[in-house]
């Protein structure tokens, strides 16, 4: 009797750690996809779903405080000719690159954001024009200062920025739409260049 009392206490308790184990093992995988789901592979930065999540959310805290908040799109200068004279790897450098430049220059309450290909996305909560503009020009400097190696050469590339503020009742939609609108504006005035919305000045 205590023998069996013994072995039944036994597997009893190898039981409870498998399922320990199991549940543990679950979460994790769970942690993971979420993870996944929300951050780009090649970056580790939010992906555009996430930053349109959050973009959401700093647009309803608005709503609610009326504390304005801005956003920067910006992209990789003549990436296809890089892509195209050094090979796509390089270019994928070049992506995870200006991901390193966002962690360093951005504060911890910024959403940085791949929003797709060579083009990211800041959302800058509480932040004025002239502060995400002065804060898009530190980005750009710092990425401009930086280069990928390869065997040849070192390869540098610039970004040009667009910056737009919320306001009044836009929808985000709209908001997007003008910094957009700067993106090109920065890209037609001839590249690695910050352009504010309509009037602001350029950089």
């Amino acid at each position: 009797m205590v023998a069996v009392l013994g072995f039944e206490m036994v597997t009893c308790y190898i039981l409870d750690q498998s399922r320990r184990r199991s549940k543990l093992s679950l979460l994790k995988l769970a942690a993971e996809f979420e993870y996944a789901a929300k951050h780009d592979a090649l970056t580790g930065l939010a992906n555009r779903r996430e930053a349109l999540e959050q973009l959401d959310i700093e647009y309803q805290r608005y709503l609610r405080n009326a504390r304005s908040f801005s956003v920067m799109l910006m992209d990789i200068d003549l990436f296809k000719s890089v892509n195209d004279n050094y090979g796509h790897h390089v270019g994928d450098e070049l992506i995870i690159l200006v991901a390193r430049t966002l962690r360093e220059q951005c504060r911890k309450v910024d959403t940085l954001a791949r929003w797709g290909g060579e083009e990211y996305l800041v959302l800058l909560p509480e932040t004025t024009t002239e502060e995400a503009m002065s804060s898009a020009n530190r980005i750009r400097e710092a990425f401009a200062a930086k280069s990928v190696n390869t065997e040849q050469s070192q390869v540098q590339a610039t970004i040009s920025v667009g910056v737009a503020s919320i306001r009044g009742s836009e929808s985000i939609d709209r908001l997007l739409q003008r910094a957009d609108e700067a993106l090109y504006r920065a890209k037609s005035e001839g590249r690695n260049r910050v352009c504010g919305y309509e009037n602001e000045a350029a950089a």
